[in-house]
């Protein structure tokens, strides 16, 4: 996670250059989010594409799995607002 983190900032700090993520594992979610608030000073608004919600607090044990992501980014303060497109698939807890 801290080298995700560290290579987004890396990134971050070359201007004009942004990250672009799309696609991946999503356990890389929440070091992404995290690094570009940190670079940014504050929340940022998140557009998440996904059939799933990965706001559970943890899967299997792991509160940094896939499922997990923005869990950690919601309680970190890392998103002002959150919109969630195209799920399909949710729980109790999830909705809580």
């Amino acid at each position: 996670m801290k080298t995700i983190s560290d290579s987004v900032k890396l990134v971050m700090n070359e201007s004009p250059l942004r990250p672009l993520i799309l696609g991946g594992d999503h356990s890389i979610t929440y070091p992404v989010v995290r690094a570009v608030t940190e670079q940014l000073g504050g929340p940022v608004d998140i557009l998440h594409f996904d059939a799933h919600p990965d706001i559970y607090h943890a899967f299997e044990g792991n509160i940094y799995s896939h499922a997990s992501s923005f869990a950690r980014i919601m309680e970190g303060g890392h998103a002002r607002r959150l919109l969630q497109v195209g799920v399909r698939s949710i729980n109790k807890e999830g909705r809580q």
